[in-house]
């Protein structure tokens, strides 16, 4: 995959600024070896942008998921206690809202979801 995008990435001249390393790897693993392995495998094949992963804004998810070094995207880093939380996880790397959810899926026969507005509105109010 790393072939695909390591001419895309911003110091290259693409638009690629950031790769992420896992995706809510906090809500069900805590294998630092594995984070870094990963890590690891993208530096190797060419990838020079910096590292984030994405988790739910809650400590033992971020330190399930932190690894030294990568940015906190917070799933969804809505109000000033979730970057808290984050900067208490790594005050050293910047953190950032990774994930707004404007909607919500719908599995395979389920009634069409529709969530309320409202928390929508305040998260991007707040952002």
């Amino acid at each position: 995959m790393a072939k695909q995008v390591v001419d895309l990435q911003c110091v290259n001249g693409g638009p690629i600024l950031m790769v992420q390393i896992e995706n809510e790897y906090g809500s069900y693993g805590n294998d630092k070896n594995y984070l870094e392995a990963l890590r690891t495998a993208w530096l190797k094949n060419g990838i020079k942008v910096p590292f984030y992963t994405a988790d739910g804004p809650t400590a033992y998810m971020l330190e399930a998921r932190h690894i030294k070094g990568t940015a906190i995207g917070l799933d969804s880093g809505g109000s000033d206690a979730d970057f808290a939380q984050a900067s208490k996880s790594d005050p050293d790397v910047p953190a950032f809202s990774s994930e707004t959810y404007p909607g919500w899926l719908t599995h395979w026969g389920e009634k069409w979801q529709r969530p309320d507005t409202v928390d929508l509105k305040r998260e991007v109010e707040y952002l």
